[in-house]
Parts: C-alpha cells; sequence; structure tokens
C-alpha cells in the first residue's frame, strides 16, 4: 500500500519515521510539502518518494494523510478532493482549534485571576514590606525615607507586571514572536537610557532608579494590552456572568499551584535578601541587587526561545503527541543550555572587566556573587525543558509542593551558615547545591507525569551537554592562565573563541540527526533570504 502524507512538518516527519521503524517500505510513502530542500533531505536520509504536489499525490496514493495546519486544511482539501477515490483511505491529524467563545471566556477568568493575585501581593508587599523595614532589615536613618519610596514603586511595579501576563501568555499562543522580540529589546533599551541618565543625575538615584524601573513596567503593559485588545478577538475586556463563573475552577486548580511556585521563588529571592542585609548590612544588598540585574539580561535570550518553542510543546501534548512534546522540551534543553553558555563563560572568567564598564565602584562580594550566580543559571538551563513537559500535562500539584518546599530549604540552612560564621557567598553555595538536586526532581517527576526515558535524556541530553559545557570552562580557564590579563580585548577574544567552540563541539557532540538537520534547514532558509 502506498501512503501519500501531505505535510512534512513535526508531526508529518513524526509519522514517517514511525512508520518506517514499524518494518513500512520508505519507497511506498509519498510526501509533499512547501519546503522542497527538507524534502530532498528526508529523501536521501530516509528513502522516501517526493511528489511535485498534492494533486500528484493524491493520484499516487491508496492512502491519503493530511499532516498541516488548521489554517491550511482548506487550501489542500480544495486542491486534493477532486483527484479523490472512493477507494481512498483519507486520515487527518492536523490540530483541532478552540471554540472562540470558550478561549475568550478563559481568557477573561485569567484576566480576572491575575489582577485579584496582583492585588495580593501589592498588599502582602506594603503590610509585609513596612513590617521588615521597621523590625528586621538594617537601614540607617537617613535612608528610611527613600526605603518607604522604593517599596511603593516596586509595589505598583510588580501588580502591572503581574497584570500582563494573561496578554504576554496571548502573544505566546498566537506565536507573535516579533511582538515579544520587540517589547523585550524596548524594555532593554529603556533600561539602559536609565543608567545612562543616573550617571549624569546628582540627586537621590536609588529613588530616581526605582521610578524609572516602575514607569518601564506600566509602559510594557499598555504595549501589550494595546495590541492584544486591537488584534486578538478573545483578548476583549467584560464582566462574567454567574453562569460562567464555573470556568474559574479549572483555571484556578492549575493557577493556585503555579502561583505558589511563583511565590516560593520570590519568597527563595527575597529571603536571601533578607539574610545577607540582616548578618551584613544594607551595602550587601547592592551587590545582590547587581547580580538579579544580569541574571535577568543572561536569561532574556533563552527565554525568547522558550516562548518560541513552548506554544508548540503545548499545542503536541494537546494533540496526542507526547512523543514529540518530549522530544521538543529536550531540543529545548539543548539549545537553552549551548545559548547561554555562549554568554556564561566569558562573563564567569571576565566578571571585573564587564562589572568595570558598567559600575564605577563595585560593591563588594559582587563577582563572586555574579560567578556563582551564572553557574546557577546554567544548571537550571539543563532541565528547564523538561519542567515544561510537567507543566504541559498539567500535573503539577505534587511536583510544585516537593520541588518549591525543597528551594526553601536555601533560607534555614543559609541562616544556619551565616549564624556558624561562614561567609556571605555560601548561602549562593547552597543555593547552586539546590538547583542541581532540584534538577533531578524535575527529571524525576517528568518521568512519572509523561514518561520521559531517563536513560535517554541522561545519556543523549545531559552528558553531551556537560561535556561541552566542562570542555568549554577548561579551555577558556587554559587560556586566562597563559594569557594573565583581564582586558576588554581579552574578553572579546574569549567571547567569539567559545561561541565557536561551543557551535562547533556541540553539533558533533550534543544534537542528533534530527537537529542537525533542522539546524541545516535554519541556516540554509537564513542565506535564501538575504539572497
Amino acid at each position: 500500500m502506498k501512503l501519500g502524507i501531505i505535510g512534512a512538518g513535526n508531526m508529518g516527519t513524526a509519522i514517517i519515521k514511525g512508520y518506517i521503524a514499524a518494518g513500512a517500505d520508505a519507497s511506498n510513502i509519498i510526501v509533499c510539502g512547501h519546503h522542497p530542500e527538507k524534502l530532498e533531505a528526508m529523501k536521501s536520509e530516509l528513502g522516501i518518494t517526493i511528489a511535485p504536489d498534492v494533486s500528484s499525490l493524491t493520484d499516487a496514493s491508496d492512502a491519503v494523510m493530511v499532516a498541516v495546519k488548521p489554517k491550511d486544511m482548506a487550501k489542500v482539501l480544495a486542491e486534493a478532493a477532486p483527484r479523490l477515490k472512493e477507494s481512498q483511505l483519507i486520515i487527518s491529524i492536523a490540530a483541532g482549534k478552540s471554540k472562540p467563545i470558550e478561549v475568550h471566556k478563559i481568557f477573561v477568568c485569567s484576566l480576572y485571576l491575575h489582577l485579584f493575585i496582583a492585588i495580593l501581593v501589592l498588599l502582602l508587599f506594603e503590610l509585609g514590606g513596612l513590617y521588615l523595614i521597621n523590625n528586621v532589615m538594617v537601614i540607617p536613618n537617613s535612608k528610611y525615607d527613600d526605603a518607604l519610596i522604593v517599596l511603593h514603586f516596586m509595589s505598583i511595579s510588580s501588580f502591572f507586571t503581574i497584570i500582563s501576563a494573561p496578554y504576554q501568555a496571548a502573544i505566546t499562543t498566537h506565536e507573535a514572536l516579533h511582538i515579544y522580540a520587540f517589547t523585550g529589546v524596548l524594555e532593554s533599551i529603556c533600561k539602559l537610557l536609565v543608567a545612562f541618565i543616573l550617571l549624569n543625575y546628582l540627586g537621590n538615584r536609588l529613588v530616581l532608579y526605582t521610578v524609572c524601573m516602575m514607569m518601564v513596567s506600566i509602559n510594557s503593559f499598555f504595549i501589550v494590552w494595546l495590541y492584544c485588545s486591537k488584534v486578538y478577538a478573545e483578548c476583549k475586556m467584560e464582566f462574567l456572568k454567574i453562569k460562567e463563573i464555573s470556568y474559574f475552577k479549572n483555571i484556578c486548580s492549575y493557577a493556585g499551584w503555579n502561583l505558589m511556585g511563583a511565590l516560593a521563588i520570590m519568597t527563595k529571592s527575597q529571603g536571601v535578601a533578607l539574610l545577607l542585609n540582616s548578618f551584613f548590612g544594607v551595602l550587601i544588598n547592592a551587590a545582590y541587587g547587581i547580580v538579579n540585574q544580569i541574571s535577568s539580561q543572561l536569561n532574556f535570550f533563552t527565554t525568547t526561545i522558550v516562548r518560541a518553542i513552548e506554544p508548540q510543546i503545548v499545542k503536541s501534548e494537546g494533540a496526542g503527541d507526547r512523543a514529540r512534546m518530549l522530544r521538543l522540551c529536550q531540543t529545548t534543553c539543548k539549545f537553552n543550555t549551548l545559548l547561554y553558555l555562549f554568554f556564561a563563560v566569558p562573563f564567569f572568567f571576565q566578571t571585573s572587566v564587564i562589572l568595570n564598564l558598567w559600575l564605577k565602584s563595585i560593591p563588594d562580594y559582587t563577582i563572586i556573587f555574579c560567578q556563582i550566580s551564572v553557574l546557577m543559571g546554567l544548571v537550571s538551563q539543563l532541565s528547564f525543558g523538561i519542567e515544561i513537559s510537567i507543566h504541559a500535562v498539567g500535573k503539577i500539584k505534587w511536583f510544585q509542593i516537593i520541588n518549591y518546599s525543597f528551594q526553601l530549604l536555601v533560607l534555614p540552612i543559609g541562616y544556619v551558615f551565616l549564624k556558624l560564621g561562614y561567609a556571605a557567598e555560601n548561602v549562593l553555595y547552597i543555593s547552586l547545591f539546590v538547583n542541581i538536586i532540584s534538577c533531578f526532581i524535575i527529571s524525576f517527576f517528568s518521568k512519572l507525569y509523561t514518561g520521559l526515558g531517563l536513560t535517554r535524556y541522561y545519556t543523549k541530553v545531559l552528558l553531551p551537554l556537560l561535556f561541552v559545557i566542562f570542555c568549554s570552562f577548561g579551555l577558556v580557564w587554559i587560556f586566562n592562565i597563559n594569557n594573565g590579563k583581564s582586558t576588554l580585548s581579552t574578553l572579546i577574544a574569549i567571547s567569539f573563541g567559545n561561541i565557536l567552540f561551543v557551535a562547533v563541539l556541540s553539533y558533533f557532540v550534543v544534537f542528533d540527526v534530527i537537529e542537525k538537520n533542522a539546524l541545516k534547514n535554519l541556516i540554509f532558509n537564513i542565506y535564501k533570504k538575504k539572497l
């Protein structure tokens, strides 16, 4: 029997490989699609037959499988319909389309829920912050009013950041990554402008910085709000009817546990800041604040990748294609880790150079804090894609409880270490160790809920990535020993050399055949567009 497959995307490719793996003759599989270069690569690798168009495929096939996106379905069927015979079997594996009304109700419920959370966080920040400022934190009397102002503006900033989440989710769902990239770049430019303003400002820089950051958050919210309200019909605000309150049940059951995780992360981050403040005073918080700023910038590029891939992960799980979902999650781990490694290695070894370019005076502990933070971020990338798989299946209750309860152990353990007289950086070392253990917790729950093959994950993803990481760090370390200088030219040399080394080594060590072909197609398409 000759099987014709219309569409050579991820789902079509998975079907083809599964069909061949089951013993089918590859020459009896006829494929057509929009990307001739991809079809030629598949023909060379698997031995399939290529059809020039839908009509030719339909004529030559005993069964026709349609594996295209829903938006392309009408066009494909219109082209195939005149050639179809009564004896032919027609199969569709296209993803289903949600009902617009239900999507709208879900969005409105989500928005109301986030509004409630934002108000709750605002009150928590204001009341809890006042208590901490007055009773726990070590703040000079001359800076008391400044601390209150910072608290108020941070609370407002957090409010707008939270209520923008449903709109950000809508942009991600529609895969409008150009908007996400635009807001991210604009936000980074605004923060850069703030930095230049602060350099020339003679007044209270702390207050000005907080005000500017609040304005950046508000600006980002209004951009996504205006875009989504104008472009997406489901993002229109309205009051819910009583009978529609039932939509909250499913949302709250998931969002509640997700909120617990978010609060745990915030508690851990701010708890570490409070620990350091109570033992070492307000100056060490400057170092910790710089570290948080740098970490967020280093994570920007990997977050962009996740935004691009996450909708496909969720859609694959929703369509029942768990194999593709898990594959995408593991691919995300690879690309996230390697992209982070591009920036992490130069930053780790040339921290002082980078900080000197940014700051006139580097606070104590900043360099060691930054270096440990880079390692923490690198460890997190190793399992971040796998964590998405747990969220994709929606079973997050016990994962959130166990994983984030474990994360919070940093605070009591850190307190004991500081009480015993250990240096401040040991709190971050503890956090690094916790992140390493958390990787194994994540992989365990992914195995439990999604059927993730741990042997494959450890041998095909984790070990190759660790090999590249150790090689990259080792090579730059040897270079640093022989060079013995920390200069801007050294930083540039290390950066370019590291990117080239990691890219080449990863191609041969980390990526499998499918990922290599995807990279080749991506490079080819970029090159073709330039021509």
